[in-house]
């Protein structure tokens, strides 16, 4: 891995492929990691939110809609895109992920 380039979900993957995981457990992985990332994402976004916008969102009809109002109500009160903010935990666990891994293999190496 080039040290000056930011790791990406895909490196793990590549990686855990690698390292012997078969597709249905790299898969099973990916899901847990966008779930965590998700659910980061709504914790970290009603904590910014108001009380008028928490109002509407517990008035939604069905998740869904729940979860688009908390969407939108994020992006107009921070200005950031939840999709990125989404990819921005994702990226940082990768980066987690790929520097334990290279110091165990270091470790181990020596």
């Amino acid at each position: 891995m080039d040290p000056s380039s930011k790791p990406t979900i895909a490196q793990v993957w590549q990686t855990l492929k690698k390292e012997g995981l078969d597709n249905e457990k790299i898969v099973q992985i990916a899901e847990e990691v966008a779930k965590l990332a998700a659910d980061k994402f709504f914790t970290d976004a009603v904590s910014v939110l108001s009380d008028e916008d928490m109002q509407v969102i517990n008035s939604c009809e069905n998740e869904d809609q729940a979860n688009f109002e908390v969407k939108t109500r994020f992006a107009l009160t921070t200005g950031k895109n939840p999709d990125e903010v989404i990819q921005e935990y994702m990226a940082a666990f990768a980066e987690g992920f790929l520097e334990k891994y290279l110091k165990e293999k270091t470790t181990q190496a020596q």
